[in-house]
Formats: structure tokens, sequence, C-alpha cells
């Protein structure tokens, strides 16, 4: 019961962040589109699920680009989410196995939900299924990593 408890906690409190982290960005950086979010269905779940594609050159580009207040939270909104839910998720579950396994399962999900997305709605073209799996192995292996260290008592 521990990988799915740690499963379900760790995806509903990622993307759930995702999203708020997405309006905070927005608010901050260009408060004039922050209608765009909440335009359609299509929209909310896509800015939840975004930062998953994201992961893979989102560092890199940080370091190369000068620092502005949307850049640093295009940053944290790649951070906290994982690490919060990440945090969640291990300490709701039994031990680290059970952690790092449901967080490695949230990846796969979400990544999975993005590929759906991706051959539901019109006009977004899914162009290599094979980057956004290992994109959502890696966010579920690294916060696997951060959620198997906290779990515990």
């Amino acid at each position: 019961m521990g990988v799915g408890k740690s499963f379900g906690l760790g995806l509903i409190v990622y993307l759930l962040l995702n999203l708020g982290m997405s309006v905070v960005t927005l608010a901050v950086t260009a408060p004039e589109t922050i209608g765009a979010i909440f335009s359609s269905i299509d929209a909310i779940l896509l800015n939840m699920l975004s930062p998953i594609l994201a992961w893979f050159g989102a560092f890199t580009s940080f370091a190369t680009t000068p620092f502005s207040l949307a850049v640093l939270f295009e940053a944290l909104g790649l951070i906290l989410p994982g690490l919060i839910g990440a945090l969640v998720a291990g300490k709701s579950s039994d031990s680290a196995g059970a952690a790092f396994g449901g967080w490695v399962l949230a990846g796969i999900i979400a990544s999975v939900l993005w590929i759906v997305l991706g051959f539901v709605l019109p006009g977004l073209a899914v162009s290599d299924i094979l980057l956004v799996i290992l994109s959502g192995l890696s966010v579920g292996f690294f916060w696997g990593g951060i959620a198997a260290v906290s779990a515990g008592p």
C-alpha cells in the first residue's frame, strides 16, 4: 500500500503545484495573460504537465540566459513542485523503496498523460515519444531519490 499512497499523493501534489507555479510565474512576469491558463481545460492540463518536458534542457538554458525575474520564477517552477511533491510522497510512504517506486511511477504516468494529450488535442504534436518517456523517467528518478531519502517515520 505504500507505493500507491506515495504515487497518488506525489502525483497530485506535483501536478497541482505545477499549475500553481504557472499561475505565479505569469502573475509576476505577464499579468495580462493570466487568463490564458484558465481559458480551457486543455490549457489547464498543459500547464500541469509542461514542466515534465522542460526538465531536460531547462537548467542549461537558465545558466546561459541573463538573470531576470521571469528566469527566477521559471526555475522555481521546475524545482519547488517536485521537491514538495517528493517530500510529501516520502513522508506518506511506508519505506524508502515505496517512496522511490511511487515517484518513478508518477513520472512515467505524467509522461504518458502528456503523450495522450498529444494525441487527443488538436494542434499539439508529440514529435518524439521516446524523449517524453525519458523526460518522465528522469523526473521520476531524480525526485524519487529525494522521496526515498525523506521517507521514514
